[in-house]
């Protein structure tokens, strides 16, 4: 599957986790409120796509909190990586500083803070 939307993402995960993880995951707290009002947010954002535009010098770069981005996307604190992926929140924090875009650990992390410090100290 070529993945071309967010949306394609949760297709995807359906497919390929364990469908207790993939409810989780899925899901919001209580009675999901949350989780249906960004949803309904997102559906009123729309890209207008600019044909025939000179692309060549295009970047996305940008600063946020003082700090130089490559990619303007911040990954928000969701907690229990581990579920995911045997490093936990190491695993997203070096994938985040990779493609140089910032990570916010949660306070239901897996891993400790200074764990997650070190596991991206090389890319500061």
């Amino acid at each position: 599957m070529v993945v071309v939307n967010v949306g394609e993402y949760q297709v995807l995960c359906r497919e390929r986790v364990p469908r207790p993880l993939y409810e989780y995951l899925a899901s919001g707290t209580d009675d999901e409120q949350t989780l249906s009002e960004n949803q309904s947010a997102y559906k009123q954002i729309y890209l207008r796509p600019r044909s025939m535009r000179p692309v060549g010098d295009l970047s996305t770069r940008t600063s946020l909190f003082g700090s130089e981005l490559d990619f303007p996307v911040f990954v928000s604190p969701a907690g229990v990586h581990a579920l995911c992926h045997d490093e936990g929140e190491c695993a997203t924090s070096r994938a985040c500083a990779r493609h140089g875009t910032m990570f916010g650990l949660s306070q239901h992390s897996t891993r400790s803070i200074e764990d997650v410090a070190d596991a991206t100290r090389h890319f500061s």
